[in-house]
């Protein structure tokens, strides 16, 4: 019997791929820097042995392999005793293709959106047809197990698999999906994302088109022809290439389509000629390509048109992909896992077409680096879909964008009648906690800022401190409600300490003027225990006067027209221009925050006498390098974008390059120091 050792185990991935091993035999275990529910109960369901925590000597003599999770990294005691004594190691990619693929036809579902949806649709018409596949899937697929599972494991010869573009261990940056030897793939479609490991779209695009290159003479690539960049991928096969979409000229084409509540009819032409015609009991055109590309699937598979038509119908879904939570005084609340601006809009969009006169609210949280802005221009271009209210929240009659706070809004709510559990649901505690902590933060009866306690919605760590809910995968911890640079360094402090403790399951930690935003993995983190973890760190970050450090020191041309609002600027400070100069020059800034655009600084405290408020127009467009002043706060525009601060000048200095091993230049707590170049 091989025996198997997972480092970082609790990884939704991982866990999945450590109970595919066991049911197929094989003596499995692993460990995590701490293991809890959800994925401890589900290990322990799936009769796998996990340790909490990392140790040496789980590292043992017996173990013929090891997988290594994604997210561990050279440092970690187990992984240097594996690469110490060279026993056999590999990533989940590898693991997958080692042990389920070689023998199987694997059909790879890829796209930067809907691989999950597609790959359940594809896997759950080949099962419900007795085609008995394998299926990996990265959601939780309710047509597969009476709770819903994210695999099957079938004795067909087919394997459908979820193929990722993101990258496979520490050891190995190309991505997942190059690993899955696909005979039949998908590529619904390509857009950039990602933006923690790809620079740009031509670098997506290269790793997908190394997919289309794996694909053997005898396969069959499907493009989704919708998308320009899949379709552009057409002329790097080797292999049979079929297209698929809902504009003409395809090989697959959807047509006629119709939603009626919440279900979408539609026709299907192949080849030119009618197919037949579907129902599938989901929303949006985005599903009915989703349902196009597992129908072309099916039909290489060798299913019949009736047989794929009864797989389609019966489809239950996949959680956290429109999900119905529930319906309550005839309102419907939805669930969907939409990040990217794309998906978002054809989300939004699919909802309006099925409820053409019914008003839909979007709260949208921003969870990826691509929404939260790590490269220019995504983030420039989610601003304008999000907050402009085009394209991505255009189908909403109101939007809302939930960054590093809840949502508020002074609409009343009825807080009995909406607190009870919607009809014929059982949320989640995380679920029903964010519907109390919702119905607190709206209910007319709740003075302003008022937070309940009873339940973890929030917890006042002191008088200056609390840590407090912002959906249901980042908590924020909030200081005093004044800027200073005191409460700012209690901010970048604890901000430090929680990264410096690398709690497991936890995203990101963003630090702002006076609270400290933790977004973490909720499937594997319990959202009490980091509270109660984050409320005993806040204790220990204390008040105290920001310690000194060296400035950074930055050139800057003043006036002209690298400063065309200094005389503005002087005018409002009574002084001449020069004198503005030697005021703002003549004081050590304090770095705030990061925010707004890429590499972006919030400074100060300007001098109360230079001030000045921001324009009363904004600039359409503000050149990289400008110096501005906003009221009391100073900074310098990393690209060029729209702005409204006043302009003093500008500097040749960088604060936001992709070339540096480090892209910012600026970090929150730095001391800076203008001086006149």
């Amino acid at each position: 019997m091989t025996r198997v050792h997972f480092i970082g185990i609790c990884g939704t991935a991982m866990a999945t791929l450590a109970a595919m091993l066991k049911r197929k035999g094989l003596d499995v275990r692993g460990s995590d820097s701490d293991v809890y529910p959800p994925m401890s109960d589900f290990l322990a369901a799936e009769a796998v042995t996990t340790f909490s925590g990392y140790h040496a000597d789980h590292i043992t003599q017996d173990l013929d392999l090891v997988v290594v999770g994604n997210a561990i990294s050279r440092g970690n005691v187990e992984l240097e005793e594996v690469l110490d004594r060279k026993i056999r190691f590999c990533s989940l990619p590898e693991a997958i293709r080692e042990h389920f693929l070689w023998g199987a036809r694997s059909i790879v579902i890829a796209g930067t959106h809907g691989k999950t949806t597609t790959t359940a649709l594809a896997g759950w018409v080949l099962a419900n047809a007795g085609v008995d596949p394998s299926v990996l899937v990265g959601g939780i697929a309710r047509n597969f197990g009476p709770e819903g599972s994210s695999y099957r494991l079938g004795q067909g010869r087919d394997f459908v698999i979820e193929g990722d573009e993101y990258d496979s261990a520490f050891f190995d940056k190309s991505a997942k999906f190059l690993k899955y030897l696909p005979d039949i793939a998908v590529i619904n479609n390509v857009e950039f994302d990602h933006a923690d490991i790809y620079a740009d779209l031509n670098a997506v695009t290269l790793a997908f088109r190394r997919l289309v290159n794996l694909v053997p003479r005898r396969g069959l690539l499907l493009l989704g022809a919708d998308s320009p960049g899949a379709l552009a991928l057409k002329g790097a096969a080797r292999s049979r290439v079929a297209t698929f979409g809902t504009v003409a000229d395809v090989d697959w084409q959807a047509h006629d389509i119709e939603a009626a509540g919440g279900v979408t009819r539609f026709r299907v032409r192949q080849a030119g000629g009618p197919f037949a015609a579907f129902e599938v009991p989901l929303l949006g055109v985005h599903n009915v390509r989703n349902a196009l590309a597992a129908t072309a699937v099916a039909a290489e598979v060798g299913l019949s048109a009736e047989r794929i038509g009864e797989g389609l119908r019966s489809f239950a879904g996949v959680k956290r992909r429109l999900e119905v939570v529930g319906t309550a005084g005839g309102v419907t609340v939805y669930d969907d896992f939409a990040h990217h601006p794309t998906a978002v809009a054809e989300t939004l969009a699919g909802l309006r077409a099925a409820n053409p006169r019914s008003r839909i609210w979007a709260v949208f949280e921003p969870r990826s680096r691509l929404c939260r802005g790590r490269r220019g221009a995504p983030c420039a271009r989610l601003s304008l879909d999000v907050t402009g209210g085009r394209p991505a929240l255009g189908a909403a009659a109101r939007a809302r964008y939930q960054s590093h706070r809840p949502v508020r809004s002074g609409r009343r709510v009825d807080r009995g009648h909406h607190q009870r559990d919607c009809p014929g649901t059982r949320p989640r505690r995380s679920r029903r906690r964010h519907v109390q902590r919702w119905i607190r933060r709206h209910s007319p009866e709740a003075p302003p800022g008022a937070r309940a306690a009873s339940d973890g919605v929030s917890r006042s760590v002191s008088d200056s401190c609390r840590v407090v809910p912002a959906g249901d995968s980042a908590l924020i911890v909030e200081f005093e409600d004044r800027i200073d640079a005191a409460v700012n360094s209690r901010a970048v402090r604890l901000a430090d300490a929680i990264r410096a403790a690398a709690m497991p399951g936890v995203r990101d930690v963003v630090p702002t003027f006076r609270s400290v935003a933790v977004y973490f993995d909720p499937l594997r983190t319990d959202c009490d225990a980091l509270t109660a973890r984050l409320e005993a760190d806040a204790r220990l970050a204390s008040p105290q006067p920001a310690a000194f450090t060296a400035p950074i020191r930055i050139p800057v041309a003043y006036g002209g027209e690298s400063g065309p609002d200094l005389p503005e600027v002087a005018r409002f400070a009574g002084m001449t221009e020069s004198e503005v100069i030697d005021v703002h020059a003549g004081r050590v800034y304090r770095v705030f925050m990061l925010g707004f655009l890429p590499g972006f600084a919030y400074m100060g405290s300007v001098d109360a006498r230079i001030a000045a408020p921001r324009r009363p127009t904004p600039r359409v467009r503000v050149p990289a390098g400008s110096v501005g002043i906003a009221g009391e706060q100073t900074g310098i525009y990393p690209i060029d974008s729209p702005g409204g601060w006043q302009l003093v000048g500008r500097t040749s200095v960088k604060p936001f390059d992709l070339q540096r091993s480090e892209p910012f230049l600026l970090k929150a707590g730095d001391a800076v120091q203008f001086y006149q170049s």
